[in-house]
């Protein structure tokens, strides 16, 4: 219901911002460059209902990659100094104007603040906080489960020199978050299966002597190779997104009846709260495991902090890990490392709106359980 409400509700926005571009924003003053750029707009709404209609075709998925990019640091800052360079500079005069010299200004701050390590930590830990929990609570889980859901896009590298081998690569500590789930499972005399979701790569669809194969095969070999066996492996190739994903499960694997609807859900810590309200939308009950942190460096120290609380005559404490990695004067100095994770925050944000528009995301979540040393 509410997909069909947002989606009601942007066509007629879409209707009512052309009706005023083509009725009443034409007369006898207006100049063919207007004209362009109502073209221009009529172009970029027909592709936005188009990334409601079909959301993985690939040109879509060009033109939301161009329309996002002045969304994000590097975009915006580019946009604001192409804007100062070809409108705000005097070439006679040699001069620039006010106007352009805030908005060079502007785009350097822009640079600078989401380069630093120090504000892509914190941006990181802000989204990640909740999957930091459920990886604490990962750690002591004693819950059995049927399934274990890998959402496995881009958790390998694709080699054009040489096609049958497997490389991995900075999101590919999903795949052994994976096979630890599946050794406590075993710990727990519970063999569950593990189901990789992941499709054919974008982008290679015409490569020359390249086979184009579902992510999910080559990430089942490395699993195979890691010591899981072949048959408690299932693959599911048509995912090539956490939507896609979560609808494949659901019309394979639950719906007829090979798992229940409450698996285990591993995938990279940025994106694990947008994941688990999507297959909370489909019905399917998530239990995280989440991998990849940016918030927790590798040089860190935990931070061990203990709170209590009293329920009449019971006391019960509680246990939190945290990072405690001390602020060091690098922190403040920019660098690219810090301008990709800030970038990637933002862009999960900005996914994440788009979800939400699309209806797909649930209200509301199961709690994750806390870790609970002592208690009555």
């Amino acid at each position: 219901m509410f997909s069909t409400l947002t989606q009601i509700m942007l066509v007629v926005l879409i209707g009512t911002i052309t009706w005023q571009a083509l009725v009443k924003g034409t007369g006898k003053d207006a100049k063919p460059r207007d004209y362009l750029a109502w073209v221009g707009l009529v172009l970029m709404l027909f592709f936005l209902i188009l990334s409601f209609i079909t959301p993985n075709d690939p040109a879509v998925t060009t033109f939301g990659s161009i329309l996002t990019f002045p969304l994000k640091p590097l975009g915006l800052s580019i946009l604001l100094l192409f804007l100062a360079l070809t409108g705000e500079i005097k070439k006679k005069e040699k001069t620039i104007t006010p106007k352009g010299m805030n908005q060079i200004w502007i785009a350097f701050l822009i640079l600078t603040i989401f380069s630093l390590p120090l504000m892509a930590n914190l941006l990181a830990n802000r989204v990640q906080n909740d999957a930091i929990i459920g990886f604490q609570a990962a750690l002591r889980r004693p819950q059995k489960v049927g399934a274990i859901v890998l959402l496995g896009h881009s958790a390998t590298q694709l080699s054009l020199l040489a096609p049958n081998q497997i490389q991995l690569n900075d999101q590919s500590d999903r795949i052994l978050q994976t096979v630890q789930e599946y050794q406590r499972q075993l710990d727990l005399n519970n063999f569950a299966k593990i189901i990789v979701s992941a499709g054919p790569r974008s982008g290679f669809d015409n490569a020359p002597n390249q086979s184009n194969r579902p992510e999910a095969d080559k990430i089942a070999v490395t699993l195979e190779s890691l010591g899981i066996p072949p048959q408690d492996i299932w693959r599911e190739r048509t995912g090539l997104d956490v939507r896609s994903s979560a609808e494949a499960v659901k019309t394979q694997f639950v719906d007829r009846g090979k798992i229940s609807k409450r698996v285990i859900l591993v995938t990279s810590a940025l994106n694990m709260q947008r994941a688990r309200q999507t297959f909370a939308q489909l019905g399917i009950s998530t239990i995280p495991s989440p991998a990849g942190f940016y918030s927790l460096q590798p040089d860190s120290t935990p931070r061990l902090r203990v709170s209590s609380t009293q329920k009449g005559s019971c006391d019960t404490l509680s246990i939190t890990i945290s990072n405690a990695r001390k602020v060091r004067i690098s922190d403040f100095v920019p660098s690219a490392e810090g301008l990709l994770i800030s970038t990637r925050v933002i862009n999960e944000f900005w996914t994440s709106v788009y979800y939400f528009l699309r209806g797909w995301l649930a209200p509301t979540l199961d709690a994750i359980p806390q870790l609970k040393d002592f208690g009555c």
